[in-house]
């Protein structure tokens, strides 16, 4: 699950980059204004480290493990 606040109410674009900047996950989702939680649905991506991006900000570090 990933945890995150919008200041605003809509759509939201969730990112996971591999670490030389390609994407290798979108997912569009309906935030609402405050604390927002969402799932996921990854495909099998390889073990790694992935960096996470909302709405085209970075928010961290994902690390995927088989």
């Amino acid at each position: 699950n990933i945890d995150f606040y919008t200041e605003t109410s809509g759509t939201s674009y969730i990112e996971l980059m591999d670490l030389s900047g390609r994407t290798a996950f979108e997912q569009v989702t309906e935030a609402t204004h405050g604390a927002n939680t969402i799932q996921l649905n990854l495909p099998a991506l390889p073990k790694g480290s992935y960096i996470l991006r909302i709405n085209g900000k970075m928010e961290g570090k994902v690390i995927v493990a088989e």
